[in-house]
């Protein structure tokens, strides 16, 4: 049968959690994903796959807009002052909604992010990298409500976008006593561990907080290979013995930019480059440990970040 144009479903949209309206440097994807097992039969092989619940994972990267409300709804605190065995969701459920230019706007009753974008703190990038958000099933419902996972409505869309909150400055670091002049600024990344936790009937309703890790990266411009030998060597240190060098990575931006601090850091990453314009030291990378400040290892930080 011939398709028509008008019949062609496509364009852009914004994304909102909660009431905090987000806007995507490009593609908004929502992704359903049937959690299903299957039913053998010996004679037959594979009779059926059964439903056994549903989960979305939306993605998307944010355009950079930056404000405090926007910074803190991004890195929540449960990923920067992680203590493990929370809930990510929490005991209330907090609605994201796709909301597309066309006036189409699908409700996820239930939304929290599992993945923090990466901070990319750089002069000549707006800010944020991919941002990973799950929608589960409502919090007390059953997959057979209308309303269990999402809800789909007609609104008309009216966002709109102020083209200077995206803050590119630049952004210089300290590691302890070393200053770090970069070639092109510094990536901040979250890498956390989280554990589903599943209810009969209902599929999964919620993720369990494992462990946190949290990375920062930059390519030093004024390193020499002493330096850096100095840090990766083999020789600089007994096996076994700890990597912590006991310094917080300290990055600092330019007016209106981001503060970060990666507590206790180690430099985890460091090749060396000879070539005849490669800088001396390559990408190095550093690992966050928790702060040695406080009673309460749950409540010890692995990274601040502020406006």
């Amino acid at each position: 049968m011939p398709v028509t144009r008008a019949n062609i479903v496509d364009g852009p949209g914004s994304f909102s959690l909660g009431a905090l309206a987000l806007f995507s440097a490009a593609n908004i994807v929502a992704d359903f994903v049937p959690e299903t097992f299957s039913v053998p039969v010996s004679t037959d092989g594979e009779a059926d796959t059964r439903f056994a619940g549903a989960k979305c994972d939306i993605s998307f990267t944010p355009s950079g807009r930056l404000t405090a409300g926007i910074l803190a709804a991004l890195f929540p605190a449960a990923f920067r002052t992680p203590v493990v065995g929370t809930s990510v969701f929490g005991a209330a459920d907090t609605a994201g909604f796709c909301h597309s230019t066309a006036g189409k706007k699908i409700t996820f009753t239930s939304c929290a992010i599992t993945k923090p974008p990466e901070l990319i703190l750089s002069p000549a990038a707006t800010l944020f990298g991919q941002i990973g958000i799950e929608a589960l099933i409502k919090t007390g419902g059953v997959p057979t409500d209308a309303d269990a996972y999402y809800v789909a409505s007609d609104a008309a869309w009216s966002e709109t976008f102020d083209p200077d909150e995206p803050i590119t400055v630049p952004y210089t670091a300290a590691w302890g006593a070393i200053t770090l002049n970069t070639e092109d600024g510094f990536r901040v990344t979250c890498e956390p561990q989280l554990a589903p936790r599943r209810v009969t009937g209902q599929g999964i309703i919620d993720y369990k907080l494992q462990d946190v890790i949290w990375r920062a990266s930059c390519r030093p411009v004024d390193w020499t290979a002493a330096t850096l030998l100095g840090y990766m060597a083999p020789a600089a240190r007994d096996i076994g013995s700890s990597m912590r060098a006991g310094s917080n990575l300290v990055i600092a931006g330019g007016a209106g930019g981001i503060d970060c601090t990666l507590y206790d850091a180690s430099v985890v990453k460091g090749p060396c480059n000879w070539g005849a314009t490669e800088l001396r030291a390559g990408e190095i990378g550093f690992l966050a440990h928790r702060n040695d400040t406080g009673v309460d290892l749950g409540a010890k930080a692995l990274l601040a970040i502020a406006t």
